[in-house]
């Protein structure tokens, strides 16, 4: 009878169990995503301020981290595909983090030049009576004195 029960016993839907470490690994991949935007945002050689540069000086230590956690995650006799399988929700995971933080959308390029009739440059009209010409007279050269 407990061969019959064997037999009828669905297996299919079994699925590999979730890690050891999981909430762990999910922590430091929480602190390591706006890292790994910064290292992004930083690659064309531009500058970092000095609190980037620390915060990006953690991230070494943060992967290292999930590594050793994840290799104490693994079972006995578990293969490298058998873990990966059971890395899968934690890769998704991190992939979506990463995309939340993610550089904003990049903004219209703007060279800094303007026309004359442009909403940004140009002179704006004066309010009528608002420029009266001093009555002393020399411009520029009275203020020199004598």
């Amino acid at each position: 009878e407990n061969l019959a029960a064997l037999e009828e016993r669905d297996v299919s839907s079994w699925k590999p169990p979730k890690l050891e470490h999981d909430a762990a690994i999910r922590a430091l991949q929480t602190k390591l995503a706006p890292l790994s935007a910064l290292e992004k945002s930083a690659g064309g050689g531009k500058l970092l301020s000095v609190s980037d540069a620390a915060r990006l000086g953690e991230k070494p230590d943060l992967e290292e981290r999930i590594a050793k956690l994840v290799e104490a995650s693994r079972g006995w006799y578990e293969s490298d595909e058998e873990l990966a399988e059971r890395l899968k929700p934690l890769q998704d995971h991190f992939a979506k983090l990463k995309a939340k933080h993610s550089a904003p959308a990049p903004r219209k390029a703007d060279s800094g030049w303007s026309t004359a009739g442009g909403s940004r440059g140009g002179r704006k009209p004066a309010a009528r009576g608002a420029f009266k010409p001093s009555r002393g007279g020399g411009g520029g050269f009275a203020a020199l004195g004598d």
